[in-house]
């Protein structure tokens, strides 16, 4: 048995574990993901990118830096506040790190 996504209105499909009556069934051992992002609920996005700003995002480490660069260049979202420019509002320092000058 594969669970099937439904996409109806989310571009990554309903959770499957998600009920209307009882709630979410796997809530004692549901994963990290869902435990920090709550994907059901319409504030689920938003929760991801702030875990991710700020678990995975070091702005005072240049490698951590070019690769969230590539991610928002690739189409990757991000919170308002936390564009480049807002976490490295030094101009040049952050075209250093862009160019590898910084590593």
């Amino acid at each position: 048995y594969r669970p099937k996504i439904l996409r109806k209105g989310k571009p990554y499909g309903k959770c499957v574990f998600f009920d209307k009556e009882v709630g979410c069934r796997v809530h004692e051992v549901k994963p990290l993901e869902c435990k920090v992002t709550m994907g059901c609920k319409d504030y689920g996005e938003q929760l991801s990118l702030w875990f991710m700003l700020n678990h995975f995002v070091n702005e005072n480490e240049p490698e951590s830096v070019r690769q969230f660069a590539i991610y928002l260049k690739s189409g990757g979202k991000t919170l308002l506040g936390a564009e480049l420019e807002d976490l490295i509002p030094d101009k040049e320092k952050l075209k250093k790190i862009l160019s590898f000058e910084m590593i």
